[in-house]
């Protein structure tokens, strides 16, 4: 009975730790999906060459794309990445913050990541 007894606590705490370390690897996913959008969004505010030629963005001057696409972009890439763009804010000067969220082992993992120059009033 008490070999039973300690089978039972060791399998119950190696589900545990398993169900811990799908949830850690979720939220990992889920940075890593709203750093590269983040990061794709920002590169298409920039004009850089990074970002998606085909996304059809027009280009409005010294550079600069069309903003109504770069959260476009955000949430293609986060959704090739397997999480959901639960938000997509442009903070001005190239700045993007966005949201994201992934299914993980005890709940819905959320990330959230910020991209563009380290002073937004640069030029």
């Amino acid at each position: 009975m008490l070999t039973l007894g300690l089978v039972a606590a060791v399998l119950m705490l190696v589900a545990g730790i398993a169900l811990l370390a799908r949830a850690q690897s979720a939220r990992g996913a889920a940075q890593a999906a709203a750093d590269l959008g983040v990061l794709a969004a920002a590169a298409h505010l920039d004009g850089g060459s990074s970002a998606r030629a085909s996304s059809g963005g027009a280009v409005s001057g010294a550079g600069v794309r069309d903003p109504g696409t770069a959260c476009a972009i955000a949430r293609e890439v986060v959704t090739a990445n397997g999480a959901s763009l639960t938000a997509c804010v442009l903070l001005g000067g190239g700045v993007v913050r966005v949201t994201v969220v992934r299914p993980g082992g005890l709940g819905p993992a959320r990330a959230s990541a910020r991209a563009g120059p380290a002073r937004p009033d640069a030029g």
